[in-house]
């Protein structure tokens, strides 16, 4: 049995095995966006639908970056419900009457905006607030097809 000042290389190579899982979980973890250290508050959205968001996608106040969603679930005995966990900045205090929309990027991709309200009391951690999703460019265009296929013949006999 070899040893290397005092330890075997079986522990060895373990504690170098060991040492690469933490490395490659706060990796995987730092490319994710999610800050292992910081502590967040989790509060759930409620949603009718819920565009193209996935997991980590970001959540913004006054084009601020304060979290990101950390779980995405469907409500199959309500069929129209999905429920958005997000987490939020502990130091973050959302006033009653916030609301989120989904905001759907031209090039894909979407994020998540909190409009906060008026109330004078805050949102506690966990509680569910409602949500939807914004009307963005792309349905502004959706609406003026019909128009522009009405033009187009007369375009063409010009």
């Amino acid at each position: 049995m070899s040893r290397i000042k005092g330890f075997t290389r079986e522990l060895w190579v373990g504690l170098l095995g060991l040492a690469a899982m933490f490395v490659i979980y706060f990796l995987i973890n730092f490319f994710k966006s999610i800050d292992i250290f910081d502590d967040t508050n989790k509060y759930r959205i409620e949603f009718v639908n819920i565009g193209e968001i996935t997991n980590s996608a970001p959540v913004f106040i006054n084009g601020c970056k304060v979290g990101n969603v950390s779980n995405i679930e469907h409500n199959f005995n309500e069929s129209d419900i999905v429920y958005i966990t997000v987490s939020i900045s502990k130091g973050l205090r959302i006033p009653e009457g916030s609301y989120a929309e989904i905001h759907n990027k031209l090039m894909g991709g979407s994020t998540i905006h909190l409009m906060l309200g008026k109330g004078k009391g805050t949102i506690a951690p966990g509680e569910i607030m409602k949500g939807q999703l914004e009307s963005g460019p792309m349905d502004e265009v959706g609406k003026m097809i019909p128009q522009i296929e009405a033009m187009l013949p007369k375009v063409d006999s010009m």
